[in-house]
C-alpha cells in the first residue's frame, strides 16, 4: 500500500476545497475556473471576476509574464499559431466559443447554469 505525501495530501485537500467553493455557484449563469496561481474565478456576467473567457484568458496570458510559457501552457504551437489565433478569434462576433474552450481545456473551467 503506498502512503500519500504530504504535499499529496495538502493538494488533494485544496482541491476539495476548490470544489466545495465551486458548488456555491451552481445553477448561476457564469462560469467557474481555476487561474494561473490556481485561484478560483468566475467569468460570464458583468458581477463576476471577468466579464468574459476572453478577458479571462488574456488576464492568464499576462499573468504568466510570458508569451512563449503562456503557449507552451495552453498547448500552442509556438506564439505565432497562438498570437494567430487569439487575433482570427478576437474581434469575430462568435469568437467567446474559442474563448471558452481554451478555458475548459486548460484551465477546468465549467459552464454552472442550468
Amino acid at each position: 500500500m503506498q502512503t500519500k505525501t504530504k504535499k499529496e495530501m495538502l493538494k488533494e485537500a485544496k482541491y476539495q476545497d476548490q470544489q466545495t467553493e465551486r458548488k456555491e455557484y451552481q445553477g448561476y449563469d457564469l462560469w467557474t475556473a481555476f487561474d494561473v496561481n490556481g485561484n478560483l474565478v468566475t467569468f460570464g456576467d458583468k458581477n463576476c471576476d471577468y466579464d468574459t473567457a476572453q478577458c479571462f484568458i488574456i488576464d492568464q496570458l499576462v499573468a504568466t509574464n510570458s508569451l512563449a510559457k503562456f503557449a507552451d501552457l495552453i498547448g500552442a504551437y509556438g506564439v505565432p499559431d497562438m498570437l494567430g489565433d487569439f487575433f482570427a478569434n478576437a474581434s469575430d462576433p462568435y469568437g467567446e466559443d474559442y474563448w471558452q474552450q481554451l478555458a475548459v481545456d486548460w484551465f477546468d473551467a465549467q459552464y454552472m447554469g442550468n
